[in-house]
Formats: C-alpha cells, structure tokens, sequence
C-alpha cells in the first residue's frame, strides 16, 4: 500500500494532536479536582452528577427552613413562657385583691400594677424575631398584630399558618398567629358563662361548676298555646301552628306532636287566654328533656308528663335564674317560660326552686353555685361560652377592681368581676400550655427531621463524590503516561518525517 508524504504528515499531526488534547484534559482534571468538567467528558455521569447535586441543594434548602423555622419557634416558646408567668402574676393579684379585708384603695393600687402588666403582654404579643418580623401576625409578619383602638386590644395580623418545607412531602408551622393565642378563649368553664344580671340589687354571685354535659342530640320544641279558655294551638319551634286548633277538655291527654308517636302530656284545671306549655322532645326517640310553663300564664292549670323528664344536657342556649322570693327562684329559658324540674307522672308545679347559699343549682346540664343574699327580681344569666381576649380579661378585671365597694350589692359586683377574671385566667394558662406544648413537639419533630437531614446529605456528598471527584494517584500515573507517549509521537514523526526518496537520492 503507498503513503503519501501529505498522508504521513497528517496522520503524525493528528497523533500529536490527539496526545496533547488528553494531555490538556489531564492536566485540566488535576487543575480542578474533578473527573468531569464539562457534559461531554462523561455524559452518563454528568446527568448523574446533576441529580445528585440537586438533591444535595434540596437537601441544604430542607436544612436552613428547618433553622429558620426552630429559630422562630424558639422565640415565640420564650414569649409564650414570659407571658405565662405574667398570668401566674396576675392571678396572685387577682386571689389578693378577693380578699375581704382590702380597702378599694388597696384594690386601686392592684389595679395600677394589672395596668402594667396589661401593656408588657401587649409588648409580648407584638414580639418579633432575629429578621424583625412580627412572631404572631400571621402571613402579615410586617404588620404590628395587636394595636389598641378605642381602648380596646385590636388584633390585626390575620390567621394564616406560614409554613416552610423541611423534607420531600413535609412541612412544618413556623409559629401561631395572635387570635389563636391570644383572642380566642373561651369565658366561663369553656362550654357556659353565668354572671350576674344588670340592676342586681342583692349580694348574690354565681359561678359555673366544671361538669357539664352537652347536647350532640336533635330536639324540636313543641307549645301549647291556649287562644281561650276551651281552645288550644299547637305551634312548632318556629311559631308555627301545627294542624288545626284543637278543643280542651280537663283532664285530657295532649300528644307532642301531634298523631301517634309523640310524648303525652295531661292539662288538668282551668284555662285562660295566653296560658302556654312548652315541652322540648328528642327527635330520635321523642324522649321530653324539658318542660316548661309560659310568661304570661294566669289560670290554675295543672300540667303534667306522662313519662318523666330525663335529665337534659345543655344546649347551647341562654338561661336565667329569677329570683321569687328571698328563698325561691326560677329559671326561665330565652323564651321566659319556667323550666320544670325532673319529674314522674306527678303533676308538675309552677317551677319555683328553693334556693340556699352556696348549695348546687343544676338544670339542663348545667352546675352552678349561687352564693349570698340574693333580692326579690335579681337575676343571673346563664348562656353558652363566647370567646374572650387575655387583653379584655386584664382590662375587665382592672374595671372590676377600679369601680369600688361601697355598697353590698357593688361588692358583689366586684366579687363576681373577680370570680369571673380568675375562671378566666385559668383558662387562659391552659390555653398558654396548650401553645407551648405544641411548640415542644415540633421543636422534637425539627430534631428528628434534622438529624435525617444530615445523614441524607452525608449519603448524597459521598455519592457526588464518587462521580465528580478525581482520583489524584491515578491522574498522575495517566499523566506520566500520556507525557511519555506524547513524547515517543513527536520524536518519531521527526524521524519518520526525513524519510523520503529525495533524502535517498542526496
């Protein structure tokens, strides 16, 4: 086969080329440390080399939410903390200000000092963290949460969760916002209230025990209404009339509701006009869990169940207990009829109660403890729990505090803002271990979530290493002999070169 000198040439050029573009890749691994320096080096391993150091910069993104977010959980576990000693001071000056022997100018001086410690809870409220951002405002962390409008603690922040992701599929609240800490807590024992009722003339103060026991049941309530002395209406829980109006006869037995099924009741006596009944039944089983006779009753009418009342629970629904007498009372639905006690088939009576100082008065459900001397027409409202601010518990316990004794009826006023304030406050201290406890678990979650965290990056950096790190033993060796052949190449080109017919013939 013949060899041109031209081909000679080029394929010894192309040789010395080819051993110093090794050469150079060589050198450029040395230089930089890396196997692969560009997608065309190893295209396998580029691509795989890209997914690792994704899920590498996943990981360091999981790490640094997951310092972010135990930084501000910290901070807020601090304000949470300083605000439940705050309360526990409260509530020493809350037992000292009950006691009988201060003066008002003592209580005054209490007052003074709850003042204080309103507006370092307000300060605790408004705390922000390491960027300066607002720990309890919600999504609006540039924005102050708690500012006082008109005298009152308004909260303006709003009740988004911020969370961050601190793992594939995980992600963590970062903090809670101000109406879930602050604003939202129940009065009274969380599920009903009792106070005392304006123009209360009498000593008396009410407290709600802690057993209650609430309805989960459908009722319909059913009344009885008498247009005259010899006629009756049956109207629903709306008012509405059902079927015709119907003839009364003494004695007779009256179903609720009408037709077969329904509880019976018997009115006996005589009727006048606006006479009512009001019986409220279960709808599963038509059991009676209340009777009751009208506001505006007037005849003699004797009204009895046939079955006995089953004890009620409390259905959300607001109550008061009247005062008769210095010795009786009734107590009366949203309605104003008065709430029969528990009975069997004996002919009810006009629901007035004996009433002694400090003896349990239950009904529907409902404990309370009436204590003190109670005057002809004073009443006590009893209605379902609303929601109370730690603000609006300090401010209503420093008006209480502020409005004085003088007379017995304004001391139990006040005793009653006392009462009232310490149910609160305990409610409130619950509420702060709740928030507290919440953030211990996931401060331990973060732990956990950590210590993954770290042994995933330690996993994936080995395995980057693997593919992208150079083998400096071997380059070396590689070096030495791609530096060896590249010089064997030159020199016998140079040789090879000078080989030709004319050399020969000179």
């Amino acid at each position: 086969m013949r060899i041109s000198t031209a081909q000679i040439y080029q394929q010894g050029l192309s040789g010395i080329l080819r051993q110093q573009s090794s050469l150079n890749q060589t050198q450029l691994q040395l230089s930089t440390g890396r196997k692969i320096n560009s997608p065309s080096d190893d295209p396998v391993g580029a691509a795989r080399l890209q997914t690792l150091e994704r899920g590498v910069q996943s990981q360091e993104v999981y790490d640094r939410n997951v310092s972010r977010t135990r930084q501000r959980l910290q901070v807020e576990e601090s304000a949470i903390q300083s605000a439940g000693e705050l309360i526990q001071r409260v509530r020493e000056l809350t037992v000292q200000a009950s006691n009988a022997p201060l003066s008002d100018g003592d209580r005054g001086q209490i007052a003074v000092e709850l003042r204080q410690r309103l507006d370092q809870m307000v300060a605790i409220a408004n705390t922000r963290d390491g960027d300066g951002e607002f720990i309890f405002a919600g999504a609006q962390a540039g924005t102050q949460p708690f500012v006082r409008e008109g005298g009152d603690i308004e909260y303006k922040g709003d009740s988004i969760q911020r969370e961050l992701s601190i793992g594939p599929g995980i992600t963590m609240r970062d903090g809670d916002t101000g109406d879930k800490v602050f604003m939202g807590i129940r009065d009274g024992n969380g599920v009903v209230s009792a106070g005392q009722a304006d123009g209360n003339t009498g000593t008396g103060f009410v407290a709600v025990e802690n057993a209650i026991s609430v309805a989960d049941y459908p009722s319909e309530r059913y009344t009885v209404d008498f247009i005259n002395g010899t006629q009756f209406n049956v109207l629903d829980g709306n008012g509405a009339q059902i079927g015709p109006s119907q003839s009364y006869v003494d004695g007779d037995t009256i179903s609720l509701p009408p037709g077969p099924g329904g509880a019976e009741i018997t009115l006996t006596g005589p009727a006048t006009d606006d006479d009512s009944f009001a019986v409220t039944l279960r709808t599963d089983n038509n059991e009676v869990v209340q009777a009751g006779l009208g506001p505006d009753n007037t005849g003699n009418m004797e009204f009895s169940v046939t079955s006995a009342i089953s004890p009620a629970s409390y259905d959300r629904a607001d109550y008061s207990i009247e005062f008769v007498n210095e010795d009786s009372f009734v107590v009366l639905d949203n309605e104003g009829f008065r709430l029969l006690p528990t009975t069997g088939t004996d002919p009810l009576d006009d629901g007035e109660r004996a009433f002694a100082s400090g003896e349990t008065i239950s009904f529907n459900g409902v404990n309370l403890t009436l204590r003190g001397n109670p005057e002809v027409g004073d009443q006590f409202t009893v209605e379902p729990a609303a929601n109370q601010s730690v603000f609006a518990t300090l401010d209503d316990l420093i008006v209480a505090l502020e409005s004085g004794s003088g007379t017995p009826a304004e001391a139990a006023v006040q005793r009653q803002g006392i009462d009232d304030a310490l149910a609160r406050l305990d409610r409130i201290e619950t509420r702060f271990l709740e928030v507290r406890s919440d953030i211990g678990g996931r401060l331990n979650t973060l732990d956990s979530v950590e210590e993954s965290i770290a042994e995933q990056s330690l996993s994936l950096e080995t395995l980057v290493s693997e593919v992208r790190d150079l083998d400096y033993a071997e380059a070396i060796t590689r070096l030495q002999q791609e530096l060896v052949t590249l010089q064997a190449a030159q020199q016998s080109f140079v040789r090879i070169q000078g080989l030709s017919l004319f050399q020969f013939l000179r």
